[in-house]
């Protein structure tokens, strides 16, 4: 991250009074050139998550604990140590004064994690009177994917959902799953499941006698980047480079300096983007995207 902010500086005569943004900052550049390209580069971001129930009854505080607002970092030495089966369950702290409560979106490490939700800490916290872990679960026929890194692009989302039970796991739309049978011959043997908000419903054969362990494959949202040693989580080439612009654009406008970006140069950039992947992009589609990054 540190080169990335670096690169993004150039030119510009920033003498690094913005350093203390620089995670903030290079968050939201690579989120913002992530979507902009969302319908080329899903493929690349294919992730998998396993929404199983845990067996174990949550987690608490053991020392000491902390927050960081401009990552959403939670860091804190629980009796069991954070885990990458702990994304999705609910999080309740408190700073002496207020309660507040969010899900877990990232395991970063056994110590911390990255969390969303609405009403979480907006200043950086120093030192939290609790941690609580929940074991909350998903019920028996959905599965809760609101904590899901879920990469969405308009009306497409590649989602696969696949399970130990049967190897005829369909996908439909809301109105055939609603029709969807468990007795008809064909389907007595297979699961099937569709798609409302962040929820997905599942209806299954009446020969299966549970969903087995399901997998769900997803594109995801670029990674949240914490420390200035991560790498950025944007493909390497043009898209590196496009997101090295945009951050550009975003520091000169926080420092409020004039900067003007070459879009002939960076037309040119996400042609080969969409070229690098085997795609096509049109001349109004490519003019959308150059205003929508600078």
């Amino acid at each position: 991250m540190a080169d990335f902010w670096a690169s993004g500086q150039v030119d510009l005569g920033i003498d690094g009074r913005f350093d203390y943004q620089m995670a903030e900052l290079c968050n939201r550049a690579q989120r913002i050139t992530q979507g902009s390209f969302a319908d080329i580069v899903a493929e690349s971001y294919m992730d998998s998550v396993v929404p199983v129930v845990s067996p174990t009854s949550g987690n608490r505080l053991a020392a000491t604990a902390s927050w960081t607002a401009a990552t959403s970092l939670l860091t804190a030495t629980m009796a069991a140590n954070f885990s990458s089966s702990d994304v999705g369950k609910f999080v309740v702290f408190n700073d002496g004064v207020s309660v507040y409560g969010g899900t877990i979106l990232q395991f970063l490490t056994t110590t911390t994690v990255t969390l969303q939700g609405y009403g979480l800490p907006a200043g950086n916290i120093a030192s939290l009177t609790y941690v609580l872990v929940l074991n909350t679960l998903p019920a028996s026929n959905m599965i809760d994917i609101s904590s899901v890194l879920l990469l969405r692009y308009g009306q497409q989302l590649n989602l696969q959902l696949q399970s130990t039970a049967t190897e005829e796991v369909e996908v439909l739309k809301r109105e055939a799953f609603a029709r969807w049978q468990s007795g008809t011959e064909n389907n007595k043997n297979s699961i099937a499941w569709t798609l409302v908000g962040n929820t997905i419903y599942l209806k299954k054969g009446s020969l299966l006698a549970n969903y087995g362990t399901t997998t769900l494959w997803h594109p995801r949202l670029a990674l949240l980047r914490v420390n200035p040693t991560d790498y950025m989580d944007l493909l390497d080439g043009a898209m590196m480079e496009i997101g090295v612009i945009t951050l550009r654009g975003m520091i000169a406008k926080r420092a409020n300096i004039s900067y003007e970006a070459d879009k002939q140069d960076l037309q040119q950039k996400i042609v080969s983007l969409y070229q690098q992947l085997g795609g096509a992009i049109t001349k109004e589609k490519t003019e959308q995207v150059i205003e929508a990054l600078v």
